[in-house]
């Protein structure tokens, strides 16, 4: 109901109680189906957050859940409804799953081929990040603006489960030597490098001819010794998170500075298994890419749907 995560709902399956942040509502089960007011909460989420109040801890107030109108049609209608849009969520959710197990073939096939980098059983040569790199380099301290009125402007917030939405990266203004610095190309890797998400990282595989990196990411670009698609899934490995974990312990406000990423220690892998993990990583990247736009066309059909079912004019 408040903070971070306001706006966020849940359908509980199981007896729970909850805490002051949270809105519980309990339907009258002989007029509202629960997974009916539910759907219809979602289609009302916008509206909800626009009546925000609060600043640094915003919130949506019972008084305004309370008196938040939706259709009612009869129970058999609900049920109908909320039959036909678990289906439509589902397939979304599916497919969100195939996302997650590609990414588990991903690194399934990175153990295989080079072993599990903690112990280097293959023995690689091993070697400091900044010896093997190009640059190691901050980004553009800027205000985002939704208006086409300089680059793109990828920030940490702008990486969602290993996926950026290009469409929806803000702009920002800079002048064109901050821009030439800051430029992202394919190949780039950029880390998280303050907070809760400290040593996240995203593998630029692909993005607009411009586009610049915001001052709260590292961009990290890897030298000839080092395939992109190697080192990304490397920064995925218990090696390189048990040393990201060691590097930002003990401070209140967990980070890890250019210096230290640095001084990260990466196993070296001759180029010709580097370049099968990249011919690899190309084809799982692939059905990745086709996977993801089956779901932005998976989200479109149930954004239709819930706006139609509540609005009365869906045909059941």
């Amino acid at each position: 109901m408040y903070g971070a995560t306001v706006g966020r709902t849940a359908l509980l399956g199981m007896p729970a109680t909850t805490n002051q942040a949270i809105c519980h509502i309990r339907p009258d089960p002989s007029r509202a189906d629960a997974r009916y007011v539910w759907h219809a909460l979602q289609e009302k989420l916008p509206e909800l957050l626009q009546k925000r109040v609060g600043g640094a801890q915003p919130n949506i107030n019972q008084e305004t859940i309370k008196s938040t109108r939706i259709r009612l049609p009869s129970l058999s209608e609900q049920r109908r409804t909320a039959d036909m849009l678990d289906k439509a969520d589902a397939i979304r959710r599916k497919r969100k799953e195939a996302i997650a197990l590609t990414d588990g073939l991903l690194r399934a096939t990175f153990l295989n081929m080079f072993g599990d980098p903690v112990k280097n059983p293959k023995g690689w040569e091993v070697r400091r990040l900044e010896d093997l790199v190009e640059l190691i380099d901050y980004g553009v301290t800027a205000s985002a603006i939704a208006e086409p009125a300089g680059p793109k402007f990828l920030r940490i917030t702008d990486i969602q489960d290993n996926h950026v939405d290009w469409k929806s990266v803000p702009y920002c203004e800079c002048d064109e030597a901050t821009a030439a610095r800051a430029m992202l190309r394919p190949g780039d890797i950029v880390f998280a490098r303050t907070g809760a998400t400290t040593g996240k990282s995203f593998w630029i595989s692909e993005c607009p001819d411009k586009a610049v990196f915001a001052s709260y990411l590292i961009r990290v670009r890897p030298g000839p010794r080092l395939l992109p698609a190697f080192l990304a899934e490397f920064f995925q490995s218990e090696a390189y998170w048990s040393q990201i974990r060691s590097m930002a312990e003990g401070a209140a406000q967990p980070g890890v500075n250019a210096s230290k990423l640095g001084g990260l220690l990466v196993p070296v892998p001759p180029m010709a298994r580097q370049r099968e993990l990249a011919l690899i990583s190309e084809t799982i990247l692939g059905v990745k890419r086709r996977i993801e736009a089956a779901i932005a066309e998976a989200d479109i059909l149930f954004d239709s749907l819930v706006h139609r079912a509540f609005n009365g004019v869906l045909s059941l």
